[in-house]
């Protein structure tokens, strides 16, 4: 490889990581404005996390009873891309802790299955940004 098509791998791989580093912040900030928003609310949070898996449940049931035929593939919109990602890195591990923590039969399971864990959010920050596989 010549050293200006390196340099421009670099310039390239350095643009990336400074893009994926500004959006981690946007949604740190976005973490804490809405941390805030759920302190002014007069709910409790153990509503808002039954709440939060209701909604899980009805897009999940809504999934699987209105099955289409496949489709030619469309453009993915970002914002359906970001929110599949919230979702599996975001809300699923939260769903976890909270069954662990609530159903003792959960409890059971997760003992049985020691070896599929939950990736930490450092781990999929690594992964995202390419530095672990």
């Amino acid at each position: 490889m010549s050293s200006t098509s390196a340099q421009r791998k670099q310039e390239l791989l350095t643009h990336l990581a400074t893009t994926r580093l500004g959006a981690l912040d946007a949604l740190a900030e976005m973490r804490v404005r809405a941390r805030q928003r759920v302190g002014s609310l007069r709910l409790s949070g153990q509503a808002l996390r039954l709440g939060a898996v209701g909604a899980i449940g009805l897009a999940g049931a809504r999934l699987l009873m209105h099955r289409r035929a496949p489709a030619a593939v469309a453009p993915s919109s970002p914002l359906r891309r970001l929110a599949l990602q919230l979702l599996s890195a975001v809300l699923l591990p939260m769903v976890q802790q909270y069954l662990v923590s609530r159903v003792p039969q959960w409890r059971a399971c997760t003992r049985a299955v020691s070896s599929f864990s939950i990736p930490t959010p450092a781990e999929l920050f690594y992964r995202w940004l390419g530095l672990i596989k």
